[in-house]
């Protein structure tokens, strides 16, 4: 227990030891130059693709943080918890039922938030709108309407939205049942055995690297699971993810503090369809402190895999928002963005992914396009690289013991910013 806490306490530290740090959107994706909708296998999915927190079944706790040399983009200090849940089941059909008793449920969720003011599609809709990316600081001040609001108040009209802003006193809590102090409960101990090495001998061994398909991270292909319980075939996974994004940046490109609070939902069969979304809350402050602004909204990502070898990806970012509200009145949103990604693995040790960013080329923008390679020459070694919108990217990960460690470059316009994470399967 206490390795444990001493392993959650390191991550989180590194990703926040510092006020002005900067990492952009983790070092794996990065230094695949983005291309990464397709693969998003991992706890850097909420940014990347939510369907990806239903790949590779079990409990990851991740962290990024700036290396060295900072560049004038938004960072994304984060820390991101991904829990993911398998089981086995007789067929899809159950699988299909009830993922669409759940959408149902969602799409009167969404029109009833719609018709409360609060969320609203991001489509079709004219106005300025700021990229993820990007500051909001000027348009912010352009927009200063001189009525200053606390952030209680704006927090408060928000909530008073969503469930009629009433100003009866709140309910008193039903009585709750004492328990039996005669019943005596029996927890039964579960020992979990973690297997050894499923593939087969390899001329170079990581001595650091110790495979479990139990709870399998991107170094492992369950599709060479030598046991066939081991594989994903006839199961569900079922996963969420928590990830908090901080970024104190007082560049005079971005001068904003800037906080993003993801809740992801993710589901999957056989790792074939994998369906996500996120929900986000956003908690941003002007660097002079002279207005805060809150907001939320709604992304939706899936992935298609066929047999471990081609990968397909769709992500949509901010679909549906709730408008940034700020303290001296001014109203800004999001921009909505559509990433589409494919990727291949020709053999198991090599990956090949491209991005188009921006699909539609929404706002008045030209698409981007990623692309990465992955390279694993002996199981728990990565070696990558790629192209981030014609900006060059490399990186590097080892695998040792349940730690991975991930490190990435990036060139060209991001003045080779340096980044970190450290991620621990359990």
């Amino acid at each position: 227990m206490k390795k444990y806490l001493v392993i959650i306490s390191v991550i989180i530290l590194i990703c926040f030891a510092s006020t002005a740090v900067f990492a952009n959107f983790g070092a794996r994706p990065m230094a695949l130059g983005g291309a990464f909708t397709a693969i998003a296998d991992d706890a850097n999915a909420a940014y990347w693709n939510p369907a990806g927190f239903a790949i590779n079944p079990g409990i990851e706790l991740l962290g990024t943080a700036l290396v060295d040399h900072r560049n004038e983009t938004i960072g994304d200090n984060y820390v991101a918890l991904k829990m993911c849940y398998e089981t086995p089941m007789d067929s899809p059909f159950g699988w299909i039922i009830g993922v669409g008793a759940l959408s149902v449920v969602g799409l009167y969720a969404a029109q009833y938030l719609s018709d409360q003011g609060v969320l609203k599609k991001n489509w079709g809709r004219t106005g300025e709108k700021t990229a993820k990316g990007e500051s909001m600081a000027e348009e912010v001040k352009a927009e200063d309407t001189g009525e200053t609001k606390g952030r209680k108040e704006i927090i408060g009209e928000g909530i008073s939205r969503i469930f009629g802003g009433g100003s009866q006193p709140a309910p008193a809590p039903a009585p709750q049942p004492q328990p039996d102090e005669t019943k005596t409960v029996v927890v039964e101990k579960h020992v979990y055995h973690h297997g050894p090495t499923y593939y087969g001998p390899v001329p170079v061994q990581n001595p650091g690297y110790n495979p479990d398909m139990n709870r399998p991270t991107y170094y492992e292909d369950r599709e060479y699971a030598a046991v066939a319980k081991l594989t994903p075939t006839q199961k569900a996974q079922f996963a969420l993810g928590l990830t908090w994004m901080r970024d104190n940046n007082f560049t005079p490109a971005i001068n904003q503090n800037t906080n993003w609070y993801t809740l992801s939902i993710a589901t999957a069969w056989e790792e074939t369809v994998s369906l996500g979304t996120n929900l986000n809350f956003y908690n941003i402050e002007l660097a002079d402190g002279t207005a805060s602004g809150v907001g939320g909204g709604l992304d939706f990502g899936i992935l298609v895999r066929s047999y471990e070898r081609l990968f397909l990806g769709l992500y949509a970012q901010e679909i549906l928002t709730t408008d940034i509200q700020w303290t001296n009145g001014a109203v800004t949103r999001y921009e909505m963005l559509i990433n589409g990604g494919i990727a291949v693995k020709p053999i198991k040790e090599i990956t090949l992914s491209a991005d188009m960013h921006n699909l539609l080329s929404q706002n008045n923008k030209n698409s981007t396009m990623h692309f990465g390679l992955e390279l694993i020459p002996i199981p728990g070694l990565a070696l990558r690289g790629g192209l981030n919108d014609g900006n060059k990217t490399a990186g590097i990960g080892i695998a040792i013991g349940e730690l991975m460690i991930d490190y990435a470059i990036l060139g060209g316009v991001f003045n080779r910013t340096q980044i970190a994470s450290l991620a621990w399967k359990f």
